[in-house]
């Protein structure tokens, strides 16, 4: 069966440490290939976030 979810883990909860750093653990079942992830959120003082990196399940 063929995974198409758009989406493989959603958290509206992460938090970082005093020196703006998280680590964030998921499981990803999905066949080999090159990912993208995408991270999106509001700074305390409302500014808007965002990053994206890819990598590679081998």
């Amino acid at each position: 069966m063929q995974d198409n979810r758009k989406t493989v883990y959603w958290n509206a909860n992460i938090l970082t440490g005093a020196d703006g750093k998280t680590t964030n653990i998921y499981f990803n079942a999905l066949p080999k290939g090159r990912y993208r992830i995408v991270i999106e959120g509001w700074s305390e003082n409302g500014s808007l976030l965002h990053s994206a990196y890819s990598y590679m399940n081998k």
